[in-house]
């Protein structure tokens, strides 16, 4: 067996797991979803799978992807943390308005997000020609209200996210299937972006979090309350007591 088998014999291996379960589409975009992590801290993958064949043609229009994404109010991306993370490969990421990390669940808005996906800067697959991009967006669930579920031993909140709208700025223009959104994310300007439709064997990412319970609510309080006190008492002995030991200037 030449070297060209042993390549086209070592790129099947690689990719048996995805034609396995059904992710590889010679003619349809695909998008994988999964939610790592655990706890309130999670990482939101979309793995965007693009066959050869509509790379190819994308990346002779010179076309780009808007990956859209809806966040509920029961959970938030970080500005900051989303900035900090392009030097790590994660797209240009404009927000929809100010996220407000620190409200709780009720007090919040969901929040959109502009994923900026530009195809020059990935590389596809030597072998196959096919194009993988992976987006790692770190989330964060917000503090939820207690539960007055008492027949729970252990209450939780559920957080659906929806998959993400996937849309394109050379493709047919079709008016029923239009998203008006920034064009770039270093300007102000507004563009037409066209949807581009996809499959996805990926179930709907939900987010499952502990959450207090409405009984306990006057103990928390209370106890809050308490610690707050004691602190405030300890802070005000400690800057007494160090305004009497200050040394006197002499005269």
């Amino acid at each position: 067996m030449g070297n060209e088998g042993l390549n086209l014999l070592a790129a099947c291996l690689l990719l048996l797991p995805v034609i396995s379960s059904g992710v590889l589409s010679k003619d349809h975009l695909v998008i994988e979803r999964k939610l790592g992590g655990y706890g309130f801290h999670r990482d939101l993958e979309t793995i965007i799978h693009l066959p050869n064949k509509l790379r190819k043609h994308m990346a002779s229009s010179g076309c780009n992807l808007l990956v859209y994404q809806n966040l509920p109010s029961g959970v938030y991306a970080d500005p900051f943390q989303v900035q900090s993370l392009k030097q790590f490969g994660l797209p240009e990421i404009v927000f929809d308005r100010n996220v407000d990390i620190e409200a709780a669940e009720y007090a919040s808005k969901a929040h959109e997000l502009f994923m900026f996906v530009e195809l020059s800067t990935y590389r596809p697959h030597k072998i196959t020609g096919h194009l993988n991009i992976e987006i790692v967006l770190p989330i964060h669930a917000r503090y939820h209200a207690p539960s007055s579920d008492e027949a729970s031993s252990e209450p939780r909140a559920r957080i659906s996210i929806l998959h993400p709208g996937l849309y394109s700025n050379c493709s047919q223009p079709d008016m029923n299937n239009i998203l008006r959104a920034p064009c770039s994310s270093t300007n102000s300007t507004y563009c037409d972006w066209v949807q581009v439709s996809y499959i996805s064997y990926s179930p709907q990412v939900e987010m499952s979090i502990p959450v207090g319970e409405e009984k306990h609510k006057a103990l928390v309080v209370s106890t809050s309350l308490a610690v707050t006190a004691l602190i405030f008492a300890w802070l005000c002995r400690t800057i007494y007591t160090s305004k009497i030991n200050l040394p006197h200037k002499e005269s």
